[in-house]
């Protein structure tokens, strides 16, 4: 029996010891993902962000940019792309295209600016917004806006392409037709 007690003791401690190291292991993993990339604790930031102010987001990471809307000098910020109900009608075409910017800390912490965010700072994006990017150190975007003689509600048609820029409390977007 002594040596029964002696086996479940070293198990015990052998399990316990394992756990400890993947509970911390774990932790400093995703701490160094976190810090190079916050695309994670954008989505968590962003979805609990979205369940208090709609319903039904849709997001998608390739869609967050890092852009400084604040100027030079300050914490790395990026902007978020996402689809939103804001009045969680649930209907068909109530999707609303919505911009969260996001201000990482010194201490790789990220939060919402709510002031140059939805629905604080307005945005005039086009009703299909596919894509969010920066060139030459503009923040632009691309999507589809419709033909007002063809088409139907569900499905603009005419692919445009332009800069967004943070004025007055919202987001003014510049066209460029393609």
């Amino acid at each position: 029996m002594n040596i029964r007690r002696r086996l479940a003791r070293l198990f015990c401690t052998f399990t316990v010891l394992t756990m400890l190291f993947v509970v911390v292991a774990g932790a400093e993993t995703t701490y160094a993902a976190e810090a190079e990339l916050p695309a994670r604790a954008i989505t968590k930031s962003l979805r609990s962000y979205a369940d208090s102010i709609g319903c039904l987001m849709a997001f998608d990471q390739k869609n967050v940019v890092e852009f400084n809307v604040s100027g030079p000098g300050g914490n790395s910020e990026y902007v978020a792309l996402f689809v939103i109900d804001p009045d969680c009608s649930r209907g068909s075409a109530m999707a609303f295209r919505a911009l969260a910017v996001f201000e990482k800390t010194e201490s790789d912490r990220v939060f919402v600016r709510p002031t140059l965010s939805f629905p604080v700072a307005e945005n005039e994006l086009p009703p299909v917004t596919e894509r969010l990017f920066v060139e030459d150190g503009k923040l632009m975007y691309e999507g589809l806006d419709f033909d007002v003689a063809k088409d139907p509600l569900c499905c603009p048609s005419i692919p445009v392409r332009g800069q967004l820029t943070f004025r007055n409390g919202t987001w003014i977007t510049e066209p460029i037709r393609r």
